[in-house]
This record gives C-alpha cells, sequence and structure tokens, in this order.
C-alpha cells in the first residue's frame, strides 16, 4: 500500500512516500498467457467479402458476423512489460492490443480493463472489442482488431525493454509496427509508430491509437481545445460548451459523440478523474500527431445498452484518442515506399487537483486559483506530477514579466505530485499572466505553460465555429477537375466503386485527362490486367511525354507484366523528369536483381537508401543483393540493420534467416528461422509475403525455400494452397516440371476455405498454374476471386462457372456466382438458383438464406420464402439477420404474432449505430395496432401501439434521448382518440410533435422523413393544418440538387397516399423499391394498398 502525506511549507509541497527501490532492476519483458473469460466467435464467414456487397474495403479477410453467447474459459497468448512502476499486458492475437497497462504504485488500472472478452458489431469485419489501447492502420476499428499480429520482444542495452507488434494489411500490402517500450525508473509507456507504404503505389490509411478510460460520473476529458469537429462536413462547435452543454464532461454528453480538436497546437490530452483525483494523460508532438478525439457512448439508453453489449460487469468507457490526421472524415495517400514514424507517450497522474493545463513527456501540472477571491492577495496552487525522476530541476513561476516566486533545486520521483503555493497579489491577474517553466539541472527547458495563451496553442485559429450548408452540386455542372477531385474523395471516403464511376464520367469529357488515366491504370495494375494498364498509360503519354508519374507508373506495370527492359526505361525517364527518387531506384534495384545483375542491383539500392535510409525494404533487398552477389559480411550487417529498422517486417526477418543460412552457420540459421517464424511465420501470410517478395527479386532459391518451411512448419490445415500454387510456379520457371507438377497437384488437395489471393503476383501465379493445368478448378476458382475483386466481373464468371464444370461443387462458388447474377447481371431469377445450390452444399451457413430470401422478396416468391425457412436447420433459423428476415415476412404475411415470438428469448448483438431489429419489432406492434384499430377494437389496438414505444433491453437497441416515435404516438392518439379519451389523444399527439422539434437540435443525425411525416399529421389532428401542410409539402418536394433517395420516395409516397392520391402514392413507393429492393417500409405499404383495393 503507498502512504502519502503532504505539507505545504514556504511555498514548496514535501511529499513523504514509499517507493520502489532506487536501485531499480531492469525492465522485465517476457512471453506467457493469460485466461479470459470469452463470449466466443463462430465460424468467419465463409463468402469472400467482395466490394460490390460489403461496404466496408476488408478482402481478402473474412467477416467475423457471428456472435455466440457462449461463454468459456479462454487462454490467449500474452506478453508482459514490467518495471518498478507500471505492468503492461500485450495481446499479440487481438491486434497486439495493450490489454491493461498497471500502476503499481497507485495499485489501479491506468486504462479501462475489461475483464472478459465480449465481441460487439462494430469493427470493418464484425467482431470488436472495448478496453486498453487499440492501433488502427490504415483504418479504424480494423481489419486485425481482434486477429493476431505480428510480434516479438526485446531487453536493451540501456536496460529497457520493447514489445514490437504489428502487421502487414492484407488489403493494402502495407506494413505497421508500434513499439512499445517501458524504461528503468520511469512511469510512461512509450509507443513509438511506424508506418510503411512498401508498395510501389499511393494507398490510402489514416492512423489513430484508441485508448478506453472508464466513464463515471466525474470523468473530465482534458482536452486543449476550443474548437471541434463532431464528426461532420458541415459543422464547428466551440469546446468545451455547445449549445449549454459542456461536453468536457462525460456525465453531461446524452448522445454517442466524436468530437475532433480542430487546429490544436498542443501536444497533450487525456482524462481526469475528480474524485479520485487521478487520471491519464497522452503526449505527442502537435505536428506529427494532431489528431484529439473524444468518444463517449452517452449516457441515455442507446449508448448505456452497449455496456452490456461489450462487457459484463465493467461498466461504460470512453474513448481518447490520438491521430496522424486531425479528423476521421477521409483518409489521405501515403506515397510509395513512404516511412513515417513518430513516438507517442502515455502515463498516469494523479493528485493534481482537477486535472491538467500542460503536458510533456516529462510531466503533467495543473494550476489551481482560489475558488473566491475578491481581487485580494491569495495562494495559487501548482501541482506537478512527473512521469521520471529529475534531480535538482529549478521552477521559475513569473507575472508577465516580473518575477513572482522560483523553486528549487527541487528533485521528482515518478508518480510523486509535488504541489507549490504561489503567492500573488491579484488572482485575476495571474488567471491571465501567470508563466511557469521548469528546467532540469542543465538548464533545459522541461515545461512551459503561460496563461495568457489561448488554450489549444493556437493564436491564429481562424476556423469559426456554426454550421454550414454542404453544397453538392449535380457532377453534370462541375469542371472535370472538379469532377475528378469529387472522384479522390470519394476514394478517400471509401466509396471506391464511385470513384470508379465518377473517373470514367471524366473520361467521357476529356479523354485525355492524365490524373484519371493513371487512377485507372492503378486500378488495372491492382488487377493484373497489364495489358489494359499499359493502354492508359500509353493514353496519358500521348499527352504528355514527360510526365514523371505518368513514366513512374508506367515502369510499375511493366515490372508487372515481366517487361523489364521497358520499365527500366521508364523508371530512368521519371528520374529524368523530376520524379520521386526513392521508388523508382528501388524498383530499378529490384529489377537489377531479377536480371541477376546483382552489384549493380545493390549500387541502386544504396542510392535509394540515401534519399529514404529507413525503408525497410530498400535495406532488405540490398542485403539480399549483397547475400546473392557473395558479399556475405556486408549482407549480413544490413539485414541487421533492416530489421533494426523494421523488428518485424517479414522481408528484413526472411533475409535474415537467408543470409545467416548462406554463411553456413546452422545454429545462426536456425535462431533466425526461429526469429521469423515466432514473428511472422505463425500463419500462411507470413511465409506468403516473404516468398512472393523473393520471387518478385528473381531469388526463387530463397522464395523456396521459405516456402518449403512453411509447409514443415503449420500443420496441414492451415497450410494455404496459395503457397504450392506459388512453389509451382517457382519450379516452372526453374525447369523442374515434375517438381512443379507435384506441388500443383498438393494444391488441390490443400484446405480452399478462406482463400482469396489480392496480390498482383498471386495472380500472375494462378494465370501460370493455369497455363499449365487448365482444367485446375481450384485455380480457377481462385482466380476467380481475385478478378471479381477487382472489379472483373465477366472473366470472373467464366472461370467460376469452368471450376464448376470440373466437378468443384462448393458453397461459396455457387454463392459467388450468385452474386454475380444478382447484383452484375441484375437477373435475380439466376441468381436464385445459385443460391439454393450453395445452401445445398453447406446448409449450416445461414447468410445464404439471408440473402437468398432477399432475392426471393425482390421476385415476389413468398411461398419459396416460406420453403426455405421451413426447411432451415434450427441453428441457422437462431441467428440475428435470419430471425429479422422470418420476422419481416410474417409481418409481411400478416401474422404478427408470430412476427413477434421470433424475437423472444433471444439475445441481438446489432452493428453500432443498427436500428433494424427495433424496426422491425416497432412494425410488427404497429401493424398489428393498425390491423386492430380499422376492426374497431381500440384497446386492443392501443396496447400494440403503447408496445411499439418500448425498447426492450434483449433487441439490444437502447432508446435515445429523443427517440423520434412519432409514428407510434400518432397512433396511439387515433387509438385514445376512438375511445373517446381526447386529453390523453392530444397529449400523445403534442408528445409527437414536441419529439420532432426536440430532435431538431440533435447534434446526431436530425429528424427523420418518417418522423416528420406523423409530426405533420399529429399537427392535423391538433388544429394546426396550416403548419402540417408545409411540412407535408416540404416532404414531397424535389431536392435542391435533384437527387433523390429511394427513402425520400418512400417519404412521398407515404405524403400522397394520405391526400388520397393513390397513383402518385403506388407509383412514388414502387419507384423507392426500384431503387432499394430492400426497403421494406415502400413494400409494405404497397401490400397495404393491395388488400384495400
Amino acid at each position: 500500500m503507498v502512504l502519502r502525506k503532504s505539507v505545504i511549507v514556504l511555498g514548496v509541497a514535501i511529499s513523504f512516500v514509499v517507493m520502489p527501490s532506487a536501485r531499480a532492476a531492469k525492465v522485465r519483458v517476457w512471453k506467457g498467457t493469460i485466461s479470459i473469460p470469452t463470449y466466443l466467435l463462430g465460424p468467419e464467414d465463409p463468402n469472400p467479402p467482395f466490394p460490390l456487397v460489403n461496404s466496408h474495403n476488408i478482402y481478402p479477410y473474412t467477416a467475423l458476423d457471428d456472435l455466440t453467447d457462449r461463454r468459456e474459459m479462454v487462454t490467449y497468448q500474452a506478453i508482459y512489460l514490467e518495471n518498478e512502476y507500471l505492468k503492461a499486458t500485450i495481446l499479440p492475437q487481438m491486434d497486439g492490443r495493450v490489454y491493461s497497462l498497471y500502476d503499481k504504485v497507485a495499485k489501479r488500472e491506468v486504462f479501462y480493463r475489461n475483464n472478459v472478452i465480449k465481441y460487439g458489431m462494430v469493427g470493418l469485419r464484425g467482431a470488436w472489442i472495448s478496453g486498453g489501447i487499440e492501433f488502427n492502420f490504415p483504418n479504424g476499428h480494423t481489419t486485425d482488431t481482434v486477429s493476431p499480429v505480428d510480434s516479438r520482444f526485446q531487453e536493451n542495452p540501456d536496460g529497457s525493454a520493447t514489445v514490437i507488434v504489428g502487421d502487414m494489411d492484407q488489403v493494402s500490402n502495407m506494413h505497421w509496427e508500434v513499439a512499445l517500450t517501458l524504461r528503468t525508473g520511469v512511469a510512461r509507456l512509450e509507443q513509438h509508430v511506424t508506418l510503411f507504404n512498401s508498395t510501389p503505389l499511393e494507398k490510402l490509411y489514416w492512423w489513430w491509437a484508441n485508448a478506453a478510460v472508464p466513464a463515471t460520473e466525474d470523468m473530465q476529458f482534458i482536452y486543449p481545445m476550443r474548437l471541434v469537429n463532431p464528426h461532420s462536413h458541415t459543422e464547428i462547435w466551440t469546446f468545451p460548451v455547445w449549445n449549454g452543454v459542456d461536453y468536457s464532461w462525460y456525465k453531461n454528453v446524452r448522445h454517442p459523440t466524436s468530437l475532433f480538436g480542430v487546429d490544436v497546437h498542443r501536444s497533450f490530452f487525456g482524462a481526469y478523474y475528480h474524485k479520485a483525483d487521478n487520471g491519464v494523460i497522452h503526449v505527442a508532438d502537435y505536428h506529427e500527431v494532431p489528431g484529439k478525439k473524444t468518444w463517449t457512448w452517452g449516457v441515455a439508453g442507446d449508448g448505456l445498452i452497449w455496456t452490456h453489449l461489450l462487457t459484463d460487469n465493467d461498466g461504460p468507457y470512453n474513448e481518447i484518442q490520438s491521430g496522424h490526421f486531425e479528423t476521421q472524415l477521409s483518409q489521405e495517400f501515403l506515397p510509395p515506399q513512404r516511412v513515417e514514424s513518430w513516438t507517442e507517450y502515455w502515463y498516469p497522474v494523479q493528485g493534481l487537483g482537477g486535472g491538467f493545463v500542460e503536458g510533456t513527456p516529462q510531466m503533467a501540472i495543473n494550476v489551481v486559483y482560489p475558488s473566491a477571491s475578491g481581487g485580494r492577495s491569495s495562494m495559487v496552487e501548482l501541482a506537478v506530477s512527473p512521469a521520471e525522476a529529475i534531480r535538482n530541476a529549478k521552477i521559475e513561476v513569473r507575472l508577465g514579466r516580473n518575477a513572482l516566486k522560483d523553486f528549487g533545486p527541487v528533485s521528482f520521483e515518478p508518480l510523486v505530485t509535488k504541489k507549490f503555493a504561489i503567492p500573488v497579489q491579484d488572482i485575476e491577474a495571474a488567471k491571465k499572466q501567470l508563466d511557469v517553466t521548469i528546467r532540469d539541472a542543465s538548464g533545459k527547458t522541461l515545461l512551459h505553460w503561460f496563461a495568457g495563451d489561448p488554450i489549444d496553442g493556437n493564436p491564429n485559429q481562424s476556423v469559426k465555429p456554426g454550421v454550414r450548408e454542404r453544397n453538392r452540386k449535380p457532377d453534370s455542372e462541375l469542371s472535370v477537375e472538379e469532377l475528378f477531385l469529387r472522384g479522390v474523395n470519394e476514394e478517400k471516403e471509401e466509396r471506391p466503386l464511385e470513384a470508379s464511376r465518377i473517373y470514367e464520367e471524366v473520361l467521357k469529357r476529356d479523354s485525355g485527362y492524365i490524373p484519371v488515366l493513371l487512377k485507372l491504370a492503378e486500378e488495372q495494375y491492382l488487377a493484373a490486367d497489364f495489358t489494359s494498364a499499359e493502354n492508359l498509360i500509353a493514353r496519358a503519354r500521348e499527352r504528355d511525354a514527360k510526365n514523371p508519374r505518368v513514366e513512374y507508373l508506367a515502369g510499375v506495370v511493366y515490372k508487372g507484366a515481366g517487361k523489364f527492359g521497358l520499365a527500366r526505361d521508364a523508371f530512368w525517364q521519371s528520374l529524368r523528369f523530376g520524379g520521386a527518387q526513392a521508388p523508382a531506384l528501388i524498383e530499378l534495384g529490384e529489377i537489377a536483381m531479377a536480371q541477376k545483375e546483382y552489384a549493380k542491383g545493390a549500387e541502386l539500392l544504396r542510392q535509394a537508401l540515401r534519399y529514404d535510409p529507413d525503408n525497410g525494404v530498400a535495406l532488405s533487398d540490398l542485403a539480399a543483393a549483397l547475400r546473392l552477389a557473395g558479399n556475405l559480411k556486408e549482407a549480413i550487417e544490413t539485414a541487421a540493420t533492416a530489421v533494426k529498422e523494421m523488428p518485424i517486417l517479414p522481408y528484413a526477418l526472411a533475409e535474415q534467416w537467408q543470409v545467416a543460412k548462406a554463411t553456413g552457420n546452422s545454429a545462426a540459421a536456425q535462431s533466425a528461422e526461429e526469429v521469423f517464424r515466432n514473428a511472422a511465420g505463425f500463419r500462411s501470410q507470413g511465409y506468403l509475403e516473404a516468398g512472393a517478395w523473393y520471387r518478385s527479386l528473381g531469388d526463387l532459391a530463397a522464395s523456396d525455400a521459405v516456402l518449403e518451411a512453411a509447409v514443415k512448419s503449420l500443420e496441414a490445415p492451415e497450410v494455404s494452397p496459395l503457397i504450392y500454387y506459388y512453389l509451382a510456379a517457382n519450379a516452372w520457371n526453374e525447369g523442374n516440371a515434375q517438381r512443379a507438377a507435384a506441388d500443383a497437384a498438393e494444391a488441390t488437395r490443400a484446405n480452399v476455405e478462406a482463400v482469396f489471393p489480392n496480390r498482383p503476383e498471386d495472380a500472375v501465379v494462378l494465370r501460370e498454374v493455369l497455363a499449365h493445368h487448365p482444367s485446375d478448378a481450384h485455380a480457377q476458382y481462385f482466380l476467380g476471386n481475385f478478378l471479381f475483386a477487382h472489379s472483373h466481373y465477366a472473366e470472373a464468371a467464366d472461370l467460376w462457372k469452368r471450376a464448376a464444370s470440373e466437378g468443384f461443387h462448393y458453397s461459396v462458388l455457387y454463392r459467388n456466382l450468385g452474386v454475380y447474377a444478382w447484383k452484375v447481371q441484375n437477373d435475380p431469377t439466376t441468381a436464385a438458383e445459385y443460391y439454393a445450390k450453395a445452401i445445398k452444399e453447406s446448409p449450416g451457413d445461414f447468410r445464404l438464406y439471408v440473402s437468398l430470401d432477399e432475392i426471393y422478396t425482390q421476385l415476389g416468391k413468398t411461398g419459396e420464402r416460406e420453403k426455405l425457412f421451413a426447411g432451415a436447420p434450427e441453428k441457422v433459423l437462431d441467428h440475428d439477420t435470419v430471425r429479422a428476415r422470418r420476422l419481416l415476412l410474417n409481418v409481411e404475411e400478416r401474422r404478427y404474432d408470430q412476427a413477434l415470438d421470433a424475437l423472444k428469448g433471444h439475445n441481438f448483438k446489432p452493428w453500432e449505430g443498427g436500428q433494424i431489429i427495433h424496426q422491425l419489432f416497432v412494425l410488427a406492434n404497429l401493424e398489428k395496432g393498425r390491423e386492430a384499430f380499422a376492426g374497431g377494437n381500440y384497446k386492443s389496438a392501443e396496447a400494440s401501439f403503447r408496445a411499439a414505444l418500448e425498447y426492450p433491453a434483449h433487441l439490444g437497441v437502447g432508446k435515445p434521448e429523443h427517440p423520434q416515435d412519432e409514428e407510434a404516438l400518432y397512433w396511439l392518439g387515433r387509438a385514445l382518440d376512438a375511445q373517446d379519451e381526447k386529453a390523453a389523444a392530444r397529449e400523445a399527439w403534442q408528445q409527437a410533435v414536441d419529439e420532432m422539434h426536440a430532435a431538431e437540435n440533435e447534434p446526431e443525425g436530425g429528424v427523420t422523413g418518417s418522423a416528420r411525416f406523423y409530426a405533420a399529421l399529429a399537427l392535423e389532428r391538433l388544429g394546426h393544418a396550416d403548419e402540417a401542410t408545409r411540412m407535408l409539402d416540404a416532404l414531397v418536394s424535389e431536392p435542391p440538387n435533384g437527387h433523390r433517395s429511394a427513402y425520400s420516395y418512400y417519404i412521398a409516397g407515404l405524403v400522397e397516399d394520405h391526400r388520397r392520391q393513390n397513383g402518385k402514392a403506388a407509383a412514388y413507393f414502387r419507384r423507392a423499391l426500384e431503387l432499394d429492393p430492400e426497403l421494406w417500409q415502400a413494400r409494405v405499404e404497397l401490400q397495404r394498398r393491395a388488400r384495400s383495393e
């Protein structure tokens, strides 16, 4: 137990603390395990998440959308990092997340520790967990957030220790690493971030470190912000107070809310607990890490429900996030071969009396003024919470230009807060002019704070708070450049298919517009369609024959196609015309290696490293070139440098292994192989990354060695068939047809589940396999997956059909053909046939039933829908999405009690922001009530309408602050009015109107069209016909930009139906369904009209 006692004497607080031994041992780091109660995940989705059918860009990863209520104790790998003050627990199987950072002195968790793994549908792939620090690159709640990543740990010569976690993102093939370090005598967790675009093309990315902290009534976000962006393209708020709400206090925030600091020029933020008088601070240079985000679910029911969905007994949490960009509204492009790195710090603080006004890596301070001064002289308290030991420091306190008080020499110990009393004559003057500087014994400034500075440290803040219109002109009104930039923005906001559509439109206006030609050429390169890419490059060259970007991309495309001479010429042209040096030189070095000109390759790579000395690919390439040239001594040194720069980069680790093997030192080679296997070789992906890289260098022997090691090291079901296909392709290139045939045959016996090729090199290998074995159904299927993911739909479908004709009967193949028929050919009848075949092959895949029910609904085949569910296994019927589809069917068939029964006794797990289950619950009750109302059973109708206002906890959707229950309130008023309960009826209608007006002022989303419509009907009932008419006219009028969504057509249909304009109403509902066949609200209205006719 830590004992603290402090006495203020002559302006300095003397603290007595029982501390760890001054003769601290070196930091400990070790690998172990941790057992955590876990709600198990069901099987991952075996179906590839093609961009055409999945709004999240996650291909080639699988979706993790099968959450269960099965709770078991699960043992996870853990890496522990501990010094005398802090103990960190890192989970490599969960994104390398810092699961726990424990303050050993205060005996408390620094962050929110979730003592159960309870998945919620929040991540890009679905499953996500709360707690600790989550690392997000190149996207938020990213693809590996609950998946294994590469990891290793090391003891450092200075006594510190480091754990490195990271991965090669399979979507972009970019690499990230986080090195977590504890140092002797320092109560601070260092987080060194490295982001690396190891590819030849620019790629979209962002970086956010997401730390969870307990959400309690006394919790306050301590952020140096005066303006914030509430995750909006149109709004800027003041902070902490906006519209009378202080958003720095968790207890005040009623809605799920994200806030991003705007133009903040301070390098700290954190959270503080006023009752406990402790908190946590984050420090990073704002030039490198400008992003400062607060997040809370809020204290209303729709936020608090997530406490139940994500934990058992650990309560709600908030998030404090640091980012490489200011907001999460869009991603940005990381140039090819770019390395970005910086260091962030996290440490606990305590005893500061209400937060902190400044923080540095060494310490945080707070300045506390007396609550009432009346202008009289008094004492201001300066509290200092250090993260490290500082000897003989000096504190200088000034009032403007005048010296006020000096303290020192004074020594600080980690986690021992010291307080200093500063006498001031005028408190109000002190609040404006107090100036604090803390220096170490050498005179170096450790911290400086001036009360007169803007809270965000930005004297040139020019952004104005308020709401502005987002004027989105139609495409037809934009210039070519403006339209192109709109396409770029669509890319950045993760709508790649829409971006491609816009780019094609640009070329219709200007067929030689170079920026678009390059964008489309990159798409074709990534699809391994090198011929199409070359044609686009040729069109760009016609307009500008000396454009370095055009020449560089030409080199990339030619190199991918194996046309090394043309590639080499293009890269040199790019350099001569002023293009980026390092990327082109790296490519030239690799071409030289592929042509066995190792000395030349080494010299080119050395030149590249002069421009980009931290580049892990260039270093790994160079080490391989030196090894192949026979210069083993320098190769060993270079490989070691590569690993030092990027300790878990698969290429660097593989080359350290191969060069050790080349020396003939079997012990060193075995050790290096073990390092590779432990860090990156625990799954096929790590071996494929290294094997494909060696193949691209023409080092087929090293590629073979790595891939063969995968076969030996991994369990047979874990060996990807791509490993064997790469080995086969290598063997053909080496002239060993017999070995190639054997490897290709082995590939056909390997596990086909979740094999989704994504590298252009994968497609090259698969095409080579099919050139030798054209009837290889597995290779056809895999190549089809690759092509469909890259929008080559017809070619993919042809390959899948050939695979089926070869006797490859696999549910995923038939599902893929169903997607092609449904989403590309707009042929739901054929799609239904394929999906039925898929279900026959895999009757337990619940996702197939959901899609087939959607198709049957689109076709109007109610009988087939009934048969589909009648023949489904019980386990399938138990899944959330299947229950929702059955509920909808039962409502449409007016079996309301059956529909509601389907919701009972089941805990639903909706997506973040998902409302569908509750909407269907409301729909069933409303339709049941309206049927009773039409039959004159008003009491029964009232009961159903009141039920529609409820938010049963097991549905997983909580009641928001302003729930927009206008439809249920309107009908409740009608039922009460029919029972002659006039006052109660008017009260219900007035509540509907009040709810709409309250929701208009909500920061998140505003009022739905349905809410406005039923509020207008309520106004009519209350006698406000003119106001109601204005609202209804607005709902039916064309939007200013002329673009009407399916939902707005549905709302217009409601208005016209209310006005007895039956033809217009039906037309609107049908148009809504044409635009969105799954807009069930419009279909329900059409069915209602059909029954009444």
